[in-house]
């Protein structure tokens, strides 16, 4: 994946230079913030954050400009012994509880503002991580000096889907345009996921490939059997 190198402002030029519009460029931002946030929900991006629980204590505070809803499903993992981490650590798993489910087993919950809560409540300093999704960056007309968070790859599919949105708005929308443009932007599409589950299958073979070669060169008495168990 390339660097973010496009700002709104070039985003904006290219679509004018593309499909000439007499639309208000509010109206372009807002379906270049639409269609970031489609991409992003495709995407999926997400961070993990790591803290220690405090025993008894029950409410734990998200990052800043982190809300409640963005905790992924099942996403808080609490180690079930204290002390350093290392690859062998065992964790529990959490699960959500709305305001109708029944804590029982392990669970968190909604807290209030930014925070969350734990149940039961730790009785000692575990670590903890929690897998929390992103939300994109939108923005305002005044912002074309701000450079796009996407990379070169995503900013194409982008235009193209603005584009799209462009040409079939207005007094004489140009369908077929949009139609071209739509198909473009869904072929691109295509591509990007099959590249992208390509490079998991590869980045796979190379782990398989290089856990056998292990396992050769320990058949042969060459080097010691390292713990491969958590691969």
């Amino acid at each position: 994946m390339s660097v973010y190198t496009d700002t709104l402002g070039e985003v904006l030029a290219y679509i004018d230079e593309v499909l000439p519009n007499s639309l208000t460029t509010s109206l372009k931002v807002t379906f270049i913030n639409d269609e970031i946030k489609e991409i992003w929900r495709d995407m999926s991006p997400k961070i993990l954050y790591e803290f220690t629980t405090v025993e008894d204590q029950t409410f734990y505070d998200l990052p800043d400009n982190y809300t409640f809803d963005q905790i992924y499903e099942d996403g808080l993992k609490v180690a079930k012994e204290t002390g350093a981490v290392d690859e062998d650590t065992e964790y529990n798993t959490y699960s959500f509880c709305g305001s109708e489910d029944e804590l029982i087993g392990y669970r968190f919950f909604n807290g209030m503002e930014n925070n969350f809560g734990i149940y039961p409540e730790p009785d000692d300093a575990y670590n903890a991580k929690i897998k929390l999704l992103q939300y994109p960056t939108l923005y305002e007309t005044t912002d074309t000096d701000e450079v796009i968070d996407l990379n070169k790859d995503y900013i194409k599919l982008l235009k193209l889907k603005v584009i799209a949105r462009v040409a079939k708005t207005g007094t004489f929308p140009r369908v077929d345009l949009a139609n071209n443009y739509t198909m473009d932007a869904m072929e691109l599409e295509k591509k990007m996921k099959y590249y992208t589950e390509y490079e998991k299958f590869r980045d796979r073979r190379r782990l398989i490939s290089y856990k056998e070669g292990w396992n050769q060169q320990w058949l042969y008495g060459r080097i010691p059997m390292p713990n491969l168990s958590k691969w």
